[in-house]
C-alpha cells in the first residue's frame, strides 16, 4: 500500500471514531457563553494559520457538510491516481476541508494539543509537492 492510501484510511478511522463526538462538542462550544467559544485556529489557543491567516467561523451544518465532503475527497485520493488532474483537485479540497474542520474544533480533546499538526504538514505536502510521491 502507498503512502497515501495508508495516511488517507488513517484520517478515515479518525473521522469514524471521532466525528459523532466532535459534531457534539461543536454544537455546545459554538453556542457557549465562554471566550475561547469565538476563536477559531490551531494548536492550544487557536492561532492563526501561518500566524497570520485567520480562520472562519463556520455554523454547526458547515462543520456537517465539511466533514462529509472531506471523508468523499479521501475516497477519491484513494481511488484515483496522484498523476492526475482530479487527484490533484481532490487533494486540494481535502486540504481545505481539514483545515476547516481542525480549525473549528482546536479546543476538542481529539484535535487539541498539536494533534491536528502532522495531518496538516501531510495536507499541505501533497498538494504543494504532489510529484514527490
Amino acid at each position: 500500500m502507498s503512502f497515501i492510501v495508508l495516511f488517507c484510511l488513517g484520517q478515515l478511522l479518525m473521522i469514524a471514531l471521532h466525528a459523532k463526538q466532535q459534531i457534539k462538542f461543536y454544537s455546545w462550544f459554538s453556542m457557549s457563553s465562554l471566550k475561547d467559544s469565538t476563536r477559531r485556529g490551531f494548536s492550544t489557543r487557536g492561532y492563526h494559520f501561518f500566524g497570520i491567516i485567520p480562520m472562519p467561523h463556520i455554523t454547526l451544518d458547515q462543520l456537517k457538510l465539511c466533514i462529509v465532503m472531506y471523508v468523499i475527497t479521501l475516497f477519491s485520493m484513494i481511488l484515483m491516481s496522484s498523476t492526475t488532474f482530479i487527484w490533484l483537485v481532490s487533494s486540494g479540497l481535502s486540504c481545505l476541508f481539514w483545515l476547516l474542520i481542525s480549525s473549528s474544533l482546536w479546543a476538542e480533546t481529539s484535535l487539541c494539543y498539536h494533534r491536528e499538526v502532522l495531518s496538516t504538514i501531510v495536507h499541505l505536502y501533497l498538494v504543494l509537492w504532489p510529484q514527490s510521491l
